[in-house]
């Protein structure tokens, strides 16, 4: 697909980030006007080396949870999907939107207002779910949730959390702990890297299942690497995906308007 026809759906899902719709408005703050946005490049191979797809992430009004738009495309450019996510209302479980560009599937939660409760949806499927107690993650919370105990986590106590797995409907409570990245896994990983190990906190869960690891400049606490099954569902057969971010650029005053 022609590079055009690329740039011209970014600018589209950019355009459209802030139109996912945002639940409990009364809770939620206005980004400030002066807040900054940027873009990172993601590009995910799999256990043998092969370039599978890159992402475009482009976060909005960044300095106050804001949204992030993440086109998804393959090598040639050709574009997988697009993923609309609203952190204005809550950055460790922000309202979402997956939207596959081939089929037209679309999976995500949405907030309900005044209720600690969500709908989950996959296609026209669409459940409503109670939130648990405690510290919740949803889709692309996990780095927010990571920088928020950013201390505890580099001290080596472990955190827990409950991360919704919309395309099932169900929440499972998972352990967050700084570790020391397998030697099976090869993300070229600088010295001052530091990284962190999601696994199940139940014993068997965790026994019976494999962890996926996350990696930061330890200096910057940006996230640079991601190692585990993707989250695009043509990705589903792929066990294990390698994934390195570069370029973190900001936006220009067009782009953030």
């Amino acid at each position: 697909m022609p590079k055009t026809k690329t740039l011209t759906l970014l600018f589209i899902a950019v355009l459209t980030a802030g139109l996912v719709k945002t639940g409990l408005a009364g809770d939620c703050a206005a980004p400030p006007p002066g807040a900054k946005g940027y873009s990172v490049i993601g590009d995910a191979f799999d256990a043998s080396g092969k370039w599978l797809y890159s992402e475009r992430l482009v976060y909005q009004h960044a300095d106050n949870g804001g949204q992030l738009t993440t086109l998804y495309s393959l090598p040639d450019n050709t574009p997988l999907a697009i993923k609309e996510v609203d952190f204005i209302c809550n950055p460790t479980s922000p309202e979402f939107i997956l939207t596959d560009l081939e089929t037209g599937y679309v999976e995500g939660v949405q907030r309900i207002t005044d209720e600690n409760q969500v709908f989950s949806y996959q296609g026209d499927i669409k459940e409503k779910l109670d939130v648990p107690d405690g510290i919740n993650i949803f889709d692309a919370g996990f780095d927010n949730t990571i920088k928020l105990h950013w201390d505890t986590l580099i001290s080596g106590e472990s955190l827990k959390v409950n991360y919704l797995f919309a395309r099932d409907n169900k929440f499972l409570t998972l352990r967050l702990k700084k570790s020391e990245l397998p030697e099976s896994i090869d993300l070229n990983a600088n010295p001052g890297d530091v990284f962190f190990r999601i696994s199940a906190n139940n014993l068997i869960f965790r026994m019976l299942s494999r962890p996926l690891f996350v990696g930061y400049d330890q200096d910057t606490r940006t996230l640079k690497y991601y190692a585990g099954p993707s989250n695009l569902p043509m990705m589903e057969e792929e066990k294990k995906i390698l994934i390195r971010y570069r370029n973190s650029e900001p936006l220009t005053a067009q782009q953030e308007s």
